[in-house]
């Protein structure tokens, strides 16, 4: 039997509008179903692909941060080595973001400041020191290095007296130059570290006796007979600690290791 597709009448208006509206009301609940359903598993999908990477993330973040802190902390505590000049004076200037004291670094005849920078000696001091390395050339005497460590407080902010001074070689003149007025010499420095300065050897034994009032200490090479003798007599005189590390005379560099472990122990 053929299904028969009656047509509504007038008189069956009221009961065709009811029946339409029964039709769209049970389309739209299905198609509210439809969407439901579609909205849960694309939102299930979805989740099934981002939680995966928001939870990589979340365990990556962590040591990605730690990471980051962990570089920035090792920078800031060697410090950021800076270049400028103290009043014509060319420097070098790095400091640890806390440091236990201040440290001046000259250097010998054939060399510069930028010598400190050999073997990652200058940076290691700046871990743990406020440091600044001078171009003040060997011939300059103890008025010059004065107004030096004078700007250096001034420019730099680096109290004054500094922790220690650094004399490799020909620069030692400075301190040796001091001599005759050791009681300023306190009010600018409290330890001296000497490498090997052949003034030494040009100064009576009165006059080296004076330096028993500062802590010193005397480093040399091992290959360098001249700075032994130095050395050696700077502890006898002057009451120095004498250390003998590998090396030729500019033993600093060539056993940057030893030489900043002893420093770093003489300053602890």
């Amino acid at each position: 039997m053929v299904p028969i597709v009656k047509s509504a009448t007038k008189n069956d208006k009221y009961s065709y509008g009811q029946r339409i509206a029964k039709a769209k009301g049970i389309a739209g609940f299905f198609a509210t179903i439809v969407l439901l359903s579609g909205s849960f598993f694309f939102s299930q999908h979805v989740e099934a692909h981002e939680k995966p990477s928001l939870q990589r993330n979340l365990e990556l973040d962590p040591a990605t941060v730690t990471f980051k802190e962990e570089v920035v902390l090792a920078k800031e505590s060697a410090g950021v080595v800076t270049e400028g000049s103290l009043g014509g004076l060319p420097y070098l200037h790095c400091s640890s973001s806390s440091p236990s004291g201040s440290l001046v670094l000259l250097h010998g005849a054939k060399f510069k400041k930028e010598d400190w920078k050999t073997g990652d000696l200058l940076q290691s001091f700046c871990r743990d020191f406020n440091v600044v390395a001078l171009d003040l050339e060997v011939r300059e005497g103890h008025v010059q290095l004065q107004n030096a460590l004078k700007e250096v407080e001034k420019q730099l902010s680096i109290p004054l007296p500094v922790s220690a001074l650094v004399t490799p070689s020909a620069s030692g003149f400075t301190v040796v130059d001091w001599l005759d007025d050791m009681q300023k010499f306190s009010q600018y420095i409290q330890r001296w570290i000497p490498v090997a300065p052949p003034s030494v050897l040009k100064v009576d034994t009165t006059d080296l006796s004076r330096l028993k009032s500062i802590p010193i200490l005397a480093i040399y090479g091992s290959e360098d007979q001249m700075g032994k003798k130095v050395s050696k007599r700077l502890g006898e005189i002057s009451g120095a600690q004498v250390v003998e590390i590998p090396g030729s005379h500019p033993c600093y560099l060539d056993s940057p290791e030893e030489f900043i472990r002893h420093v770093q122990a003489f300053l602890a």
